[in-house]
């Protein structure tokens, strides 16, 4: 079994996601036009993420939104303002982003907020039995989501 590990030296420098990211480049094949611009700033996404959700996504309404999620009432469902990634549930154990950067890889987002090694780290874990991800925080007052900057 291979472990890998994402875990930089001290001292660490974090910053927060922003929240009103409205710049997405094109990176590479990623398209310049948003999947679902009018959800591109986090208090529009946050917003979607209402009461009459589980209580485990009301607990984590503030990481699926700096994961670039919002919530669809048509078939229940949480997608991505940029690539249109679409997930249908969290569970407890999950850190939003590196679901995120499971499924969609090429999301510009995601690309912008934890950049290219956080996200080629957590793929090269999926061709392993394990990971262990260090370098994304969540606050504990807040649930936000911190990126350590590589």
């Amino acid at each position: 079994m291979v472990a890998h590990v994402l875990e930089l030296g001290t001292p660490h420098h974090y910053h927060k996601v922003d929240h009103h990211c409205t710049n997405i480049p094109c990176i590479g094949d990623i398209p310049k036009e948003l999947s679902h611009p009018r959800f591109r700033l986090y208090n529009c996404r946050l917003a979607t993420l209402h009461n009459d959700l589980r209580p485990l996504h009301l607990k984590k309404k503030h990481m699926i939104a700096d994961a670039g999620y919002f919530y669809s009432d048509i078939k229940n469902r949480f997608i991505c303002f940029c690539c249109a990634d679409v997930k249908f549930t969290f569970s407890g154990d999950d850190i939003v982003v590196v679901e995120h950067a499971r499924s969609s890889p090429q999301c510009g987002y995601l690309r912008q907020v934890v950049g290219d090694r956080f996200i080629h780290i957590v793929q090269q874990s999926e061709r392993h039995d394990s990971v262990s991800v260090r370098g994304v925080e969540v606050c504990g007052g807040c649930n936000s989501l911190w990126v350590l900057n590589l």
